[in-house]
């Protein structure tokens, strides 16, 4: 007989390939620490975002009757004033409560309604570390544990009735499972195999489909993601979460003008954010890249400008990301425009401290290394160019973001070679870095 389920409310895209958490680390808050504490308690975690519960009614009555309800609010507080909106307008009573987690500013008047509200400290590097996480499923599994006790007193029964209402949930929940084991895999037949077995109408339809397409990303089936969204009903291909993936397959499969339209019309509807400006800089450089290729330097220099300004845009939104900064820096190197190479020289300590601050993390990815990589070359230092390049060797390098490094770089050789000879050891590691 299955256990009672716990529904966790995070932010939306957390769990996308180009999701934006503001430099917390939700995946690992998650991984490290709720999802052990709430199956030690009793419970069975299920995991949803705050666009499926808006738009799903299913979801918004599982939200009103599930014995309880973990949110993360460290990010926002719509998460935790939409799901405390709905227990209250059912007149959920404190037997069947919230345990909010974290806390963001503009969370505290919701989340002094709430009866069980548990915040985490994160490392100064805005890492989880092990203690940390050791911590959180502490306090988490108390609370919990005190609330199952409350949920069994209440029912008189430590598991659920014979006739689940949540079976379509926990069928939703183990495709989630699935499928995330694949990903971790990188196992491409499992990853579509699960894909095209979801069905939209299995429960949460934006959930699901934000599912397979992160999926789907994750394992580079970019022409597999424009063929899904085109069987997606209308609802759902409006999402915001869906479309910022849609415009990703589109600029993988070389479709720049597809996904800079569905891009530009997102930021007018939902907002410019980090991602979606990265994104942009991105499609820019690509088509940069592309246009020096087949010797067409004004066109060049048009989408050289136009990525350095989205790059900008990008950095300016949250200074502690280094990609977008770095970026602009690379690709503006040697313009005669001295108040743009005065703004470049101002801000490169700080992407190079941010960038090898996150290089250095215990969780740091490929990205993460590269970028530091890339900063120690504009920087002339060797011996931490040498060191993070040999760390990012280590692990899957997915996508272009090897090559865009390697052109960037190449290009930044290029122009200082102009006016002085560069260090032979800075080549070489451009070569690597676009060969793996």
């Amino acid at each position: 007989m299955s256990r009672p389920i716990c529904i966790v409310v995070f932010p939306d895209d957390v769990f996308s390939p180009a999701s934006e958490t503001r430099n917390i680390p939700l995946q690992s808050v998650y991984d490290q620490g709720l999802e052990a504490a709430i199956l030690r308690a009793g419970f069975d975690p299920i995991r949803v975002s705050c666009t499926s519960i808006v738009v799903d009614t299913r979801l918004q009555d599982a939200i009103r009757t599930a014995p309880v309800i973990v949110v993360e609010a460290s990010v926002s507080s719509g998460p935790t004033a939409f799901v405390l909106g709905l227990r209250m307008a059912a007149a959920v009573t404190e037997e069947a409560p919230m345990v909010v987690v974290g806390w963001s500013q503009s969370a505290t008047f919701v989340v002094e309604q709430v009866e069980s509200t548990i915040r985490y400290d994160l490392a100064d590097d805005c890492t989880l570390t092990d203690e940390k996480a050791r911590q959180l499923r502490l306090v988490v599994g108390d609370r919990l544990k005190d609330h199952r006790t409350r949920w069994e007193t209440k029912t008189g029964s430590g598991s659920t009735t014979p006739n689940d209402p949540f079976l379509w949930l926990r069928a939703v929940a183990e495709k989630q499972i699935r499928i995330q084991r694949a990903v971790s895999r990188r196992d491409v037949g499992e990853v579509r195999a699960v894909v095209k077995a979801t069905k939209l109408t299995d429960g949460d339809p934006v959930g699901l489909a934000r599912m397979c397409l992160g999926a789907l990303a994750n394992v580079e089936q970019w022409e597999e993601i424009l063929e899904i969204i085109e069987t997606y009903p209308e609802v759902v291909r409006r999402d915001a979460g869906v479309r910022d993936t849609w415009a990703l397959a589109h600029q993988h499969a070389g479709n720049w003008r597809q996904a800079l339209e569905i891009l530009e019309e997102n930021g007018q509807k939902f907002g410019f954010s980090l991602k979606r400006w990265r994104m942009i800089g991105d499609i820019h450089q690509d088509r940069w890249s592309h246009a020096m290729e087949t010797k067409r330097p004004t066109l060049a220099k048009a989408h050289q400008r136009n990525a350095v300004q989205a790059y900008l845009k990008a950095a300016q939104s949250d200074w502690t990301d280094p990609y977008a900064g770095l970026c602009a820096i690379s690709l503006s190197e040697g313009w005669a425009d001295p108040e743009l190479s005065r703004t470049m020289a101002a801000i490169l300590p700080a992407v190079r401290f941010s960038a090898y601050q996150r290089a250095q993390k215990t969780q740091s990815g490929a990205l993460d290394l590269l970028v530091a990589t890339e900063a120690a070359i504009l920087c002339g230092e060797q011996e931490q160019a040498e060191t993070f390049l040999q760390a990012a060797k280590k692990q899957d390098w997915t996508g272009n973001i090897g090559k865009r490094a390697a052109t960037r770089v190449t290009y930044v050789l290029a122009v200082r070679a102009a006016t002085a000879p560069q260090p032979a050891w800075a080549a070489s590691i451009a070569h690597h870095l676009e060969h793996g």
